[in-house]
This record gives C-alpha cells, structure tokens and sequence, in this order.
C-alpha cells in the first residue's frame, strides 16, 4: 500500500513538474501568437480602411494646382487619414512578406486564421493542463506531507543507527 501511494505521489508530483515547464513555454508561444494575431488583424482592418477612402485620395491626386488645393481643405482629414494608413501598413507589414513581395489581403486573412486556429489549439491545451491542476491541487499538500514525511522517517532511522554504532563501538573498545 505504501510502495503504490508513494509511485502515485511521485507520479502526481512528476507530472505537475513538467507540465509547469510545458506550461510556461504554452505561455510565451500564446503571448506572442496574441501580439501577431492583433497585428494581422490590425493590418486587414487597415487595409479595408484604406481601399475605402482609396477613390477621394485618387480623386486628389487627379486634380492640379487651384482646384487641388481647394479639394484638399475640403477633405483634409480624409487625405491625412489616407497618407497616416499608408505608412503604418508599409511599415508593419515588412515582416509578412513573402519573396522580397508584400502580402495581399487574402494572404494575411489565410495567416490570420490559421494563427487563431494554433491559438485555440493553444488555449485548448491550457485549460486541459488547468483541468488537471485543478485536481492535482487537492492532493499536492497530501502528497509534499508524505514525502516529507518520509524523509523525515529516513533520517530518523540514519541518526538512530548512526547513534547504536556509535554506542556498539564504544562498547567493544572498552
């Protein structure tokens, strides 16, 4: 009975050890995933934003010197927003492409959904190992008992037997 309860508690406590270690790196690899999902997702979001306001920037760009100008007071904020969108998605979306090419918006909605495919996988494996943490935790303290415990008996046994050879010998010199 002893032998199985403490090859159970070895196991339970073996277990939760690598699974802490597992846990952790899940941790990372998750963090990061989220951060590159956010700006995939951010990036699409931008992209659909800048084809929508694309026509008034062409229509800006067609016009020349007075009616120009003119067409730029009138839709400032718009033709700012445009040349803002513009250089945030060249700049956040040089470490997606592919071949020296910038990414197409069916290429990052692909991207995008496989991220959050690994992601839930991800998740998944997060709440099994919570699951059994949860249920590991009622027995941990039991378990760091008995084997203190047992340490404790070990050492005992050590000292008492180092105690009698040490009376046996005293008793054979005199």
């Amino acid at each position: 009975m002893k032998r199985t309860l403490s090859a159970v508690c070895i196991c339970l406590l073996a277990c939760l050890g690598l699974q802490a270690a597992q846990v952790d790196t899940l941790m990372v690899r998750s963090e990061s995933m989220n951060k590159d999902i956010k700006i995939v997702d951010t990036l699409i979001t931008k992209m659909k934003h800048l084809a929508e306001i694309e026509p008034i920037y062409k229509e800006y760009q067609g016009k020349s010197g007075w009616s120009q100008s003119r067409f730029k007071k009138k839709n400032a904020n718009t033709i700012e927003d445009y040349e803002n969108t513009r250089k945030y998605i060249i700049e956040h979306r040089k470490p997606y492409y592919v071949d020296g090419k910038p990414p197409a918006m069916r290429d990052l909605k692909n991207m995008l959904k496989e991220l959050k495919s690994e992601y839930s996988t991800l998740a998944a494996e997060h709440e099994k190992f919570l699951t059994k943490k949860t249920a590991a935790h009622k027995y941990t303290k039991q378990v760091r008992q008995y084997l203190l415990q047992k340490q404790a008996d070990k050492q005992n046994e050590q000292s008492r037997h180092r105690t009698q050879s040490q009376k046996r010998n005293k008793y054979t010199l005199e």
